[in-house]
């Protein structure tokens, strides 16, 4: 009884920490767009143009899928 609810508690605690992971992604993935727009300088290049459209496109990409990446934490 005792070995079924120790793995029943392990199996919880690893989905709440994969949900956590999966929240925490988008917010790493604006930092590391900080980084690159500081990295790309304020000049008007074709690389500084890239990572500005990149970094207006993905909170948008990342708003629209946040119902996808939780849907697999609320099945369980």
């Amino acid at each position: 009884m005792g070995n079924i609810l120790n793995e029943t508690i392990l199996v919880v605690f690893l989905v709440i920490q994969k949900a956590w992971e999966v929240a925490q992604a988008p917010f790493k993935n604006f930092l590391m767009m900080g980084f690159m727009m500081w990295m790309a300088g304020s000049t008007v290049h074709l690389f500084s143009i890239g990572i500005t459209f990149s970094a207006l496109w993905q909170p948008i990409s990342a708003l629209q899928s946040i119902g996808k990446g939780m849907q697999a934490f609320l099945a369980k």
